[in-house]
C-alpha cells in the first residue's frame, strides 16, 4: 500500500470512527471543566500503561482532580483524540479525529 492509499484508508476509518459512539468520550472534558470551576472532582476510569494514558492522568492531576481511582492496565491502549488547528489569517480552524495519527 503506497502513501496515498494509506492516507485514503485512514480518512475512511476516521470517518467511520467519528460516527461510532464511545462510552465516556466526553468524561475527561466534563471533569476538567468542573475542576476548573473549583468543584471537587474525582474520576473512576481505566487507561492503558502508555504515553497517552500518562498524559491523560497528568492533565487531570494538574487540575487537582482526584485520580486515585484510575486503574492502569498493561494490556490496554489508551484511546485518544487528535486535534489539529490551522491559522487562517485571523481565524483558527480546528479539526478533531477519534484516531490519533501517532497511536
Amino acid at each position: 500500500m503506497n502513501a496515498e492509499e494509506k492516507y485514503q484508508a485512514e480518512l475512511k476509518q476516521s470517518d467511520i470512527d467519528h460516527h461510532t459512539p464511545t462510552a465516556g468520550a466526553m468524561m475527561g472534558h466534563i471533569i476538567a471543566n468542573l475542576a476548573k470551576m473549583g468543584i471537587p472532582t474525582s474520576v473512576f476510569a481505566v487507561c492503558g500503561n502508555d504515553i497517552q494514558g500518562k498524559i491523560a492522568i497528568k492533565s487531570l492531576e494538574i487540575l487537582k482532580v482526584d485520580i486515585s481511582n484510575i486503574k492502569i492496565l498493561d494490556n490496554l491502549r489508551t484511546r485518544c483524540f487528535h486535534v489539529s488547528y490551522f491559522d487562517d489569517g485571523n481565524n483558527l480552524s480546528f479539526i478533531s479525529k477519534k484516531r490519533c495519527p501517532f497511536c
